[in-house]
């Protein structure tokens, strides 16, 4: 029998330490990285990075980075996990999305391609408005037989209006001194030994326009993941 589960500071943070360090090293194919051109945010006209105040003319500063890792542990093998960031993206998100694999054998295979299955889809927002929403099919009424795809969705602003800023909650943590919500030095440490690497290996670095989601090759990294 597994050991109850604890969801104190400590065993959170130790959880953290403990998944950072069962990372495997990235590969340099695993990762795009990109830079912002002159493009459009709200209609509105950008500069690109070069075009900045300051900023030389042939500036290869990356402002984008797409990549692929692995933990290869016994809960996490074979589960790719992507991660992206990005300046002047189409707007500001962070959020957390989890694809599902759809069951092997499905009662609605021989409705196809009327009841096409897709993969059911967790997307948990952190900002702007944390929540979550749910993606799943369901069978329409009657007939002929076709899928639906539907929405479950909660935002937390919703129910308890609006929340406090992000720096609101840690300046009050700190006074409190709840660590929880802050980072500890192995954290810091493994972290680093992840990215470290990548740093020193010359990566080519790609154009998307102002008020995009990055470089079209950032999708490169999920096309290789699928044929392997």
């Amino acid at each position: 029998m597994e050991a109850p589960v604890s969801f104190t500071a400590d065993a959170i943070r130790n959880t953290k330490a403990r998944v950072l360090k069962q990372i495997a090293p990235i590969r340099p194919e695993n990762i795009i990285v990109g830079q912002y051109v002159r493009g459009k945010i709200d209609r509105n006209t950008v500069a690109g990075y070069q075009e900045e105040p300051g900023i030389p003319s042939n500036s290869q500063t990356e402002t984008f980075a797409a990549l692929k890792i692995e933990i290869p542990n016994k809960r996490w093998k074979g589960i790719p996990f992507y991660l992206k960031t990005g300046k002047r993206m189409s707007k500001k998100l962070t959020e957390i999305r989890i694809n599902y694999h759809s069951a092997s054998e499905s009662i609605f295979q021989s409705y196809e391609p009327a009841c096409q299955v897709v993969p059911n889809v967790l997307t948990i927002t952190l900002q702007p408005d944390e929540g979550f929403d749910l993606q799943f099919q369901v069978k329409t009424i009657g007939q002929p037989m076709t899928l639906s795809s539907q929405r479950l969705r909660f935002c937390y602003s919703d129910v308890f209006g609006p929340l406090p800023d992000a720096y609101e909650i840690l300046l009050i943590d700190v006074i409190l001194g709840d660590q929880t919500l802050f980072v500890r030095f192995d954290e810091v440490e493994n972290a680093w030994r992840i990215y470290d690497s990548l740093l020193k290996t010359t990566l080519p670095v790609y154009p998307y326009r102002a008020g995009e989601w990055g470089p079209v090759e950032a999708e490169r990294i999920k096309l290789s993941s699928h044929r392997s």
